[in-house]
């Protein structure tokens, strides 16, 4: 579906202004459209993120003939842009990163599904895409039935996002991953349910995975593109399907909630008794700490 949308960008400040702290007014056809300020956010703490700032939504106005003013409260110069826009769902969305990662194996040599058609699946005489060679097609019929979802993914090798390698010693390219044995969780940190599809970010540098749905609901709504793992920003041209990940995933039960991964790329699982074990052992050490910490600190009283 389509909407029509309205984006205010300042002069000075060569951003996209929120409507919300904007003290802009917006009339059309002589009715003045009611612009929510209530849900302005003050914080002290500095967001990482990639800050996607919303537009004004103006689609229940739109008419062949259209008289928009626009009146400030302040002293502004800047430009408003209207534009009509193709909005999508989460779930289109999330098929796009999937298609696009599945192309990415293709060109890194590791090829997940055989060669075969996107259309039909017919795996003898099959003809690449020139652009991206990682989709096959029996035809140009085919291919062009999914050039409209295809163009949104295809993209030349060099400019495709890829994940860092994990390494056992020590890398010697800036964007590979040293680990040692990493317990990670098999749920998301932000829905806190079992992922689904396992993601990160292609400048990520650790391997615990985020269930792409809900990374895309939860940055939607936040307008905050921003990897709750590491808090560097995120954008959904980043995001990547991790399959190691979405192997060990379907090799374990749902019951399983952590595994412990090994530098040699193998795993282990990580049992409810195993994970109690390890929460008692960290509360007793907490424990030992403020123990020595208050004893330290009636010390120092005496002394005084």
């Amino acid at each position: 579906r389509k909407q029509l949308h309205m984006r205010l960008f300042g002069e000075q400040t060569k951003t996209h202004q929120d409507w919300n702290t904007s003290q802009c007014d917006v009339t059309i056809n002589n009715k003045q459209l009611i612009i929510d300020r209530k849900n302005i956010k003050t914080s002290s703490t500095k967001q990482k993120g990639y800050n996607v700032v919303k537009p004004l939504d103006i689609s229940e106005h739109a008419d062949t003939c259209m008289d928009i003013e626009l009146a400030s409260n302040a002293a502004f110069q800047g430009a408003v842009i209207v534009e009509i826009v193709r909005v999508t769902t989460v779930h289109e969305m999330a098929r796009r990163v999937e298609a696009r990662s599945t192309v990415c194996e293709v060109q890194n040599g590791r090829p997940l599904f055989g060669k075969k058609c996107a259309i039909c699946d017919q795996t003898k005489d099959l003809l690449r895409c020139s652009r991206c060679k990682g989709v096959w097609y029996c035809g140009t019929t085919h291919q062009a039935q999914d050039w409209p979802f295809h163009q949104t993914i295809c993209q030349s090798a060099e400019n495709r996002p890829r994940l860092p390698e994990m390494k056992k010693e020590v890398a010697t390219v800036e964007d590979d991953v040293c680990v040692g044995q990493t317990k990670v969780s098999l749920r998301c940190p932000l829905s806190i349910i079992r992922i689904q599809t396992p993601v990160r970010g292609c400048h990520c540098i650790h391997p615990q995975c985020l269930d792409l749905e809900s990374y895309l609901a939860f940055s939607h709504r936040t307008g905050n593109w921003q990897c709750p793992v590491c808090t560097q920003p995120l954008k959904f041209e980043e995001l990547c399907v991790d399959y190691k990940m979405m192997q060990i995933l379907k090799n374990t039960t749902d019951d399983i909630d952590t595994v412990r991964l090994n530098p040699d790329g193998t795993y282990q699982i990580v049992t409810l008794q195993e994970q109690i074990a390890e929460d008692e052992k960290c509360k007793d050490i907490r424990k030992k700490k403020r123990t020595f910490s208050q004893i330290m600190a009636s010390d120092s009283n005496v002394t005084s």
